[in-house]
C-alpha cells in the first residue's frame, strides 16, 4: 500500500536524490518518490518501516509519518527562531559596530555581549548546524554542509583569536573576530528558508488544498440504520447518504434521490452539476442542493481525488528532461565549493594578502553558493504549472507531457465527444421489410451489451419507447466497426457500413436514402442472417465554443487535424463547419493509430480523445489528451486528462505547458548565473579595483537566490492577462449577438430537448438553441431580431407550454 511521509531538512534536488536512492536499497521498498516541493516521500511495498526511518535520518534528514498533521506547528515554531535570532542579531550588529555610529561601550562588556548573543543565536539554529555536521561528517554534502562550515569556521576562528588576545586584549581585537558574521550567516539563511518556504506553500497551494478538502467522515448505511464513520473505513459496495451541504466521502452512483453538487474543485467548473438515479459521483465534491443516497464504488486510494493528489504529486516529483544538466552539477557542488573555498584561502595568502582578507574571501565563496536555486529551478515550476493547471481543470500526469505540450505544432482532434457534444440522440428509425418495433428490438438486444456511445444512445430512446429485450448469445463488439451477436439463432450484424456489409447486401437505394438523411449524422446499419433490415440515424451537436478555440489554436500557428470512424460525409461537414482543412474519415482504432504515428514522424503532435477506440490514438501522439468524462481506458491511455469537456482547456493546456518551460529556462539561467558570476566576485576576483563581498552580504545573497527561483515560478499563478484579453474577445463578440432564454413546461426527456432544439434551430434568424428538460429552459442565440409570439408558437406547436421569456 503507498503510504506518505514528511521529510525535513531537504533542500534541492542533491536531497532528493540521496534519500530517494537510500530508500530504494532497502528490502521491500517500492516506487520510491521525493518530493521537494511538498517536503514528502512516497513509498509502496512490503518493508520495515522502522528501517526506513533510521536510513533517512542518518542521512541527517527528519522523517514522520505525514498523518502526523504538526507542520503547522513545527512551521511557527521555526519562524519564531527565525524572527528571535533577527532581533538578537540587530542587538548583536550595534555592539559589533557601534564604534562605526558612535555608540561606545566598554570592550570587554563588548566581547562579552558578541559571544553571547551569537552563542544564542547558534543555540536556536542548532538544527541546521546539526544537519550540516552529520553531512559533512557522512561524506554526503548538501547545502547545510557549507552553511555549518561557513559559520563553524568564523565561530571557532573567533575564540582562537579571542583566547590567544585574553592577556592583552584591545580594540584592535574587533577588526579580527567574526562573531557577528558567524551569527548573521545563520540568521540570513533562516530567514531565506523562512521566505522560501513561505513562498512553496503558494505554488503547492492548489495541491495543498486538494488534500484539504478530503472528506474526514461518511454517513453510511449499514443494517438499516444510518451511522456516521471515518471516510477511509468506507467499503466499495456500501450505501452512504450526502445531505445538503455535506461532501460526498467516495466515488459511487446515485441509487436514490436528486441533487446539484458543486465539482469546481475537481473539475474548475464554477456551475453545479444535477445527479440523479444512476449518475456517477466524485469524492469531495460539495452537494449544495438536495438529498441523494448513493452506492460507493471507489474508496480511499482508489478514488478521483485521491488519484488526482498522487499524479501531481509524480508529476512534480519527476526529473525534467532539460534539468539533468542542473542534476549532475549539483550532485558535485557542495564538495567542488569546498575545494575552490580551500584554494581560494591558499591562492591569497600565498600572493601576500594577510589571514583575515584571506580567511574572508574563502568564508565568502562557501556560504555564497548555492546548489538550492540549481536545485529548486525545475521542480518549482512544474509544481507551480501543474498546480495552475489543476485549478483550471486539468491534469497533467508526468512532467514530460507538462513541458512538450506547448512544443506541439499539429493538434489531432477526434470527432464523437470531443469536437462534438457526444450526446448522441436516435433521430429517425427506417426499417427495410420489417416492422419498425421489432427492428428496434432486435438492435436494442444487441447494443445493450455495448459500452460504445451510439449504443447507449439506441438503448436510451428505446428505454423511453418501453422496448422489450430479447434473449443474446454469442455476442461479440469489433472496436471501431459494429456489434454482432445471435437472438433466436438469428445472427443479427450492427455498425457502420462497411462492416454490416460484409454480412449482407445493402440495396444501393438504401445507402443513398441514409446518406440524404444522415448529412452529418452517423448511420448505424442492421442486418439479420445475411439480410439486410434497416438503418438508425444518430444525431450530434458540436461543442459549443469549438469553433472559435480551433481559430485560436490555428492563430497559434498550430496545424489541426480531424480523425474519425465515421463515414466521410458526417467528418467533411463537420471540419467544414469548424474551419478544419485536413481529416480522415472511416478509420479504424489502429488505422488512426498508423495515420497519427506517420504524421509524428515530421511533426510534434498532440492528439485528443474520449473513447475507448481512442486509447491507442492517445499513446501514439507524442503527448495524448483525453477528455474527463471519456471512458476510463481513454484517460488511463492519456498524458493530460482535462476534466472539462470545453475545448477551451486544449488553449489553457498549450499556454501553461509554454510557460512552464519558458519558466524553467528562466530558473536554471538564473540559478547557473548566480553562481557563474558571484562565487568568482567572492573569492575576490575583482578585488584590485576595490570589489568583493564579505561574509554577511554573501550569505544573504545566498538565502534570497533559492528565494527568487520560487517567486519566478510564482509568476505562473500571475501570468493570466493573455488568457483574460482572449476570454473579453469572445465575451465581447458574443454579446453583440441577440440571445433569449426561453422557461419552458413539460419537457421530460432528451427527446423534449431534441424536439423544441430542432423547431428551433428552423426558424430563420436562429443561430442555435440550448434546450435542457431538468431546469425546464431553451437559451436561443439569435442572428435578428424574432417576435416573442413566434418562438412561443414555435414551441407551444410541439405541444409544450411556454411559461416565460426573457
Amino acid at each position: 500500500m503507498m503510504k506518505i511521509y514528511e521529510i525535513t531538512g531537504m533542500h534541492c534536488s542533491v536531497c532528493k536524490n540521496r534519500i530517494e536512492k537510500s530508500v530504494k536499497e532497502i528490502k521491500g521498498t517500492q516506487n520510491v518518490s521525493v518530493n521537494i516541493m511538498t517536503n514528502t516521500m512516497q513509498l509502496d511495498g512490503n518493508y520495515n518501516e522502522k528501517e526506513v526511518f533510521e536510513v533517512v535520518k542518518n542521512l541527517g534528514y527528519g522523517i514522520k509519518d505525514k498523518k502526523e498533521n504538526t507542520t503547522g506547528e513545527k512551521s511557527t515554531m521555526k519562524n519564531h527562531r527565525t524572527l528571535i535570532s533577527i532581533i538578537l542579531l540587530i542587538i548583536l550588529m550595534i555592539f559589533s559596530m557601534g564604534e562605526m555610529i558612535g555608540i561606545h561601550t566598554p570592550l570587554k562588556i563588548n566581547i562579552s555581549m558578541q559571544v553571547i548573543l551569537s552563542g544564542i543565536i547558534l543555540i536556536l539554529n542548532k538544527k541546521l548546524l546539526k544537519s550540516g555536521l552529520k553531512t559533512f561528517l557522512t561524506h554526503s554534502f548538501n547545502m547545510d554542509t557549507l552553511i555549518t562550515l561557513g559559520t563553524g569556521i568564523s565561530y571557532i576562528y573567533s575564540f582562537i583569536v579571542l583566547f590567544m588576545n585574553l592577556g592583552n586584549i584591545t580594540h584592535d581585537i574587533l577588526h579580527m573576530i567574526y562573531f557577528e558574521s558567524a551569527a548573521m550567516i545563520i540568521t540570513f539563511v533562516g530567514l531565506g528558508k523562512m521566505l522560501e518556504e513561505r513562498t512553496k506553500g503558494k505554488v503547492s497551494q492548489a495541491l495543498s488544498e486538494l488534500m484539504e478538502i478530503m472528506p474526514a467522515k461518511a454517513n453510511v448505511v449499514r443494517n438499516g440504520k444510518e451511522t456516521e464513520i471515518n471516510a477511509e473505513e468506507l467499503k466499495i459496495g456500501e450505501i452512504f447518504i450526502v445531505r445538503t451541504g455535506e461532501r460526498v466521502p467516495a466515488d459511487g452512483i446515485v441509487v436514490e434521490g436528486r441533487a446539484v453538487l458543486d465539482e469546481s474543485s475537481l473539475t474548475g467548473e464554477s456551475s453545479g452539476n444535477v445527479k440523479k438515479l444512476g449518475d456517477k459521483v466524485l469524492c469531495a465534491t460539495v452537494n449544495t442542493q438536495g438529498h441523494i443516497t448513493c452506492k460507493a464504488e471507489s474508496t480511499g486510494e482508489d478514488t478521483t481525488l485521491a488519484k488526482i493528489i498522487k499524479l501531481v504529486n509524480e508529476t512534480a516529483s519527476q526529473k525534467a528532461s532539460v534539468a539533468k544538466l542542473a542534476d549532475k552539477i549539483a550532485t558535485i557542488f557542495v564538495f567542488s565549493i569546498i575545494i575552490i573555498s580551500v584554494l581560494t584561502f591558499i591562492l591569497w595568502y600565498i600572493i601576500g594578502e594577510n589571514f583575515a582578507f584571506a580567511w574572508e574571501r574563502a568564508i565568502s565563496v562557501l556560504v555564497i553558493s548555492c546548489p538550492c536555486a540549481l536545485g529548486l529551478a525545475t521542480p518549482v515550476a512544474i509544481m507551480a504549472g501543474s498546480g495552475k493547471a489543476l485549478k483550471k481543470g486539468i491534469l497533467f500526469k508526468n512532467s514530460k507531457a507538462l513541458q512538450e505540450a506547448g512544443k506541439c505544432d499539429t493538434i489531432i482532434l477526434d470527432k464523437t465527444g470531443t469536437v462534438t457534444k457526444g450526446k448522441l440522440e436516435v433521430g429517425e428509425i427506417y426499417a427495410y421489410e420489417t416492422d419498425e418495433k421489432e427492428l428496434l428490438e432486435k438492435i436494442y438486444s444487441i447494443e445493450k451489451k455495448s459500452i460504445h456511445p451510439t449504443a447507449k444512445a439506441i438503448c436510451e430512446y428505446a428505454k423511453v419507447k418501453n422496448t422489450q429485450t430479447r434473449e443474446v448469445e454469442n455476442f461479440e463488439e469489433i472496436i471501431g466497426s459494429g456489434t454482432k451477436g445471435t437472438i433466436n439463432g438469428k445472427q443479427i450484424t450492427t455498425g457502420k457500413l462497411s462492416f454490416v456489409e460484409k454480412y449482407a447486401k445493402i440495396p444501393e437505394e438504401e445507402k443513398r436514402k441514409a446518406n440524404e438523411k444522415a448529412r452529418e449524422n452517423i448511420v448505424v446499419y442492421v442486418s439479420e442472417n445475411g439480410k439486410y433490415i434497416g438503418f438508425v440515424i444518430l444525431s450530434d451537436e458540436i461543442k459549443e465554443n469549438a469553433k472559435e478555440t480551433i481559430e485560436r489554436l490555428q492563430k497559434d500557428g498550430k496545424e489541426i487535424i480531424l480523425l474519425s470512424g465515421d463515414k466521410k460525409e458526417t467528418v467533411e461537414n463537420i471540419a467544414k463547419k469548424l474551419g478544419i482543412k485536413k481529416y480522415g474519415s472511416e478509420l479504424l482504432p489502429h488505422e488512426k493509430a498508423e495515420k497519427i504515428k506517420e504524421i509524428s514522424k515530421n511533426h510534434k503532435t498532440i492528439m485528443i480523445g474520449d473513447g475507448t477506440n481512442d486509447a491507442v490514438a492517445l499513446m501514439s501522439a507524442h503527448v495524448g489528451i483525453a477528455i474527463g468524462k471519456g471512458t476510463d481506458v481513454a484517460i488511463e491511455s492519456a498524458d493530460i486528462v482535462l476534466m472539462k469537456e470545453n475545448l477551451e482547456s486544449i488553449c489553457e493546456t498549450v499556454k501553461i505547458s509554454k510557460d512552464t518551460l519558458k519558466t524553467i529556462h528562466e530558473n536554471l539561467f538564473f540559478a547557473f548565473a548566480y553562481n557563474i558570476i558571484l562565487i568568482p566576485i567572492a573569492g575576490g576576483i575583482l578585488a584590485p579595483i576595490g570589489i568583493y563581498i564579505n561574509p554577511m552580504w554573501a550569505s544573504l545573497a545566498m538565502s534570497l537566490s533559492g528565494t527568487s527561483v520560487v517567486l519566478n515560478a510564482l509568476r505562473l499563478y500571475k501570468s493570466e492577462k493573455e488568457t483574460k484579453i482572449e476570454k473579453r474577445k469572445i465575451k465581447r463578440k458574443e454579446e453583440n449577438k441577440m440571445q433569449k432564454t426561453i422557461k419552458i413546461e413539460g419537457m421530460m426527456c432528451s427527446h423534449c430537448e431534441n424536439t423544441i432544439k430542432k423547431a428551433l434551430e428552423n426558424l430563420d434568424g436562429v443561430e442555435n438553441a440550448n434546450v435542457n428538460h431538468e431546469s425546464g429552459t431553451a437559451t436561443v442565440k439569435l442572428t435578428k431580431e424574432i417576435p416573442d409570439e413566434t418562438l412561443k408558437t414555435t414551441i407551444e406547436n410541439k405541444d409544450y407550454k411556454v411559461i416565460e421569456i426573457k
